[in-house]
């Protein structure tokens, strides 16, 4: 889309955000199913752990968060994925460098496919 918009000037900007420190976790917001499938029931139960274990205790500051959505809409040159939170800028480094690995692994049968001649 950004490229699409930039001929008329428009900047569009994916924001990835990472956790920040809001009501969102707290069970009193976030309303989650009592329905339960017995294969899952170790992983549901892991999730709500992790959940209630990172609840307030989110690294996210939401009012900076604010400042640094008003900082882009500002940019002469925004960026088209900005990375909201040290969490959100770890894994947008770990998806890359995913990314780089498996295109260099696969590079040769990836290129088979290209028409010769």
């Amino acid at each position: 889309m950004s490229l699409e918009l930039a001929r008329f000037g428009i900047h569009a900007t994916v924001v990835y955000p990472g956790t920040f420190r809001t009501d969102f976790l707290d069970r009193t917001s976030a309303v989650h199913e009592d329905l339960s499938i017995d294969d899952y029931a170790e992983i549901t139960a892991a999730a709500t752990r992790a959940r209630d274990a990172a609840n307030h205790r989110q690294a996210g500051d939401p009012v900076a968060f604010g400042h640094a959505m008003v900082a882009l809409a500002n940019a002469s040159e925004p960026p088209v994925s900005f990375a909201a939170g040290s969490d959100a800028v770890q894994v947008m480094i770990e998806r890359a460098e995913y990314l780089q690995s498996n295109a260099k692994n696969w590079h040769d049968l990836s290129i088979s496919t290209d028409i010769v001649g």
